[in-house]
């Protein structure tokens, strides 16, 4: 019976230094995550990476209904969509053009167009006025609002576009360039 005791209390303190191991060899947080289409180690995870494909989340998470991908957009871009509520931080998400070598050419915010603290899909909106040369490409890019700076929150959708020149424009997200109204001219005061 003592043999027996003994043996239980080492095998119990063996699996108590284990777990105390592994927990302390792979941190809090030891997982697989999905990044750009690759699993990537967060920590140190004690199995393999995942066998299944790593698809970007954002694909279920935001839709863009116009413009479409390649599609020639002029001033001002309007984008119109839906994307869960998680996509926003108080109802609004960032939204920004890049030229193909990465330059921001404008940028803004997309506001919900209803309730944004749910699970579901809520609609929102986004206007942006750009300045560039007829027919440049460059990329939409849609950023999941993220207040924590935190990497593994960071999340986008990248959509491809053809810009058209049609105006001098200011690189406001608000309003274009317009010049203020002038009073008509004051009659000569009769002395």
């Amino acid at each position: 019976m003592k043999k027996i005791i003994i043996f239980s209390v080492i095998l119990i303190f063996l699996l108590i230094v284990i777990f105390g191991l592994r927990f302390l060899l792979a941190g809090a947080e030891a997982n697989w995550l999905c990044r750009n289409g690759e699993w990537v180690k967060h920590g140190h995870p004690l199995v393999p990476p995942p066998d299944m494909p790593c698809v970007k989340s954002s694909e279920s998470l935001i839709r863009v209904i116009s413009p479409q991908a390649n599609e020639r957009v002029s001033n001002p871009l309007v984008v119109k969509g839906e994307a869960r509520g998680s996509w926003y931080f108080e109802g609004s998400f960032p939204v920004r053009l890049e030229s193909l070598d990465g330059k921001v050419i404008a940028s803004g915010s997309a506001e919900a167009e209803g309730d944004w603290m749910t699970d579901t899909n809520v609609a929102f909106t986004a206007k942006i006025i750009f300045k560039t040369v007829d027919n440049a490409l460059a990329n939409l890019i849609l950023s999941k609002a993220n207040p924590s700076g935190l990497s593994e929150n960071d999340d986008s959708l990248v959509m491809p576009l053809v810009l058209n020149k049609n105006a001098e424009l200011s690189t406001s997200t608000e309003k274009m360039l317009v010049p203020p109204p002038v009073a008509p001219p004051m009659p000569p005061a009769n002395n």
